[in-house]
């Protein structure tokens, strides 16, 4: 994930920032839901799932500073830290609310926890 960041990083500093963004968070779904898939297919290969998820690492890589610099054009310096603050409060925020679907999916629907996962992935 970090040798990924310093990569994608500059990848995107040299190309088209959004596409960069949009592609990888797209690529992350598709990796976790073949992560997923594979425990549903049955699929155990320990080779097969760690070469999925360096994948998924190095797709989610470039979100972090990506965002940033986006962040950084959209908003002057005087609300900066207030936005960045705001936004980075999405991901624990995220975390709880997901936590909740899925209890609620696996609890009371009795959804496996590879469907919640295949869902979070789309």
């Amino acid at each position: 994930y970090a040798i990924g960041m310093y990569i994608v990083g500059n990848l995107e500093d040299r190309i088209n920032l959004k596409a960069c963004l949009v592609a990888g968070q797209f690529l992350t779904g598709i990796t976790v839901s073949l992560i997923t898939l594979s425990a549903l297919w049955g699929i155990d290969n320990q080779g097969y799932l760690i070469f999925l998820w360096v994948l998924n690492g190095f797709f989610q890589a470039g979100a972090w500073p990506g965002l940033v610099a986006v962040m950084t054009r959209w908003y002057p310096m005087k609300v900066r830290g207030s936005i960045m603050g705001i936004w980075s409060a999405n991901q624990p925020v995220g975390n709880i609310i997901g936590e909740q679907l899925s209890n609620l999916t696996i609890g009371v629907l009795g959804i496996s926890w590879e469907y919640c996962m295949v869902m979070s992935g789309c």
